[in-house]
C-alpha cells in the first residue's frame, strides 16, 4: 500500500473517503495457525494500529477509525457444515457468533481501517 499512498491522496477530493478494509491483524489467531499449515494461505504482512497509522500518515490522510472483525474464519464454514454452510440461516448465525466473539476477543481478530483526505467534510 505504501507505494500507492501518494496516488491515493492525489486522486481523492478534499474530504473524500478511502476505505482500506482488510489489514491482517498482527495478533490474528487465524493467520497464526494458517502460517503453520503447509500450503495454507496466510498473509505475509500483518499490521497493528501503529502500522496502520503510519501508512495513513504517509499517504497524507486522516485515520477515521479502526475496528476489529472476523474472529471466526469465513472460508471454513462450508467445509465444516457441507451443504448447510451456504444457507442464509447458517450465514446469519455464523455472523452473529462472529460479532459476539469479536467483542471480548478483539485482540485476535482481523483489523479494518478507513481514512479521509484532509479538507472539506464529505
Amino acid at each position: 500500500m505504501s507505494s500507492f499512498a501518494p496516488a491515493i491522496a492525489r486522486f481523492l477530493r478534499p474530504g473524500g473517503v478511502f476505505v482500506a478494509y482488510h489489514f491482517p491483524n498482527r495478533t490474528s489467531w487465524i493467520d497464526f495457525l494458517a502460517a503453520r499449515v503447509p500450503g495454507k494461505h496466510h498473509h505475509l504482512y500483518r499490521y497493528d494500529r501503529t502500522d496502520i497509522e503510519a501508512l495513513v500518515r504517509g499517504a497524507e490522510l486522516e485515520l477515521v477509525e479502526t475496528r476489529r472483525y472476523a474472529m471466526l474464519p469465513r472460508n471454513t464454514v462450508d467445509r465444516l457444515l457441507g451443504p448447510l454452510g451456504g444457507s442464509r440461516l447458517v450465514a446469519e448465525a455464523w455472523d452473529a457468533a462472529d460479532s459476539a466473539l469479536a467483542v471480548p476477543l478483539a485482540r485476535f481478530c482481523q483489523t479494518t481501517a478507513s481514512s479521509r483526505k484532509p479538507g472539506a467534510d464529505p
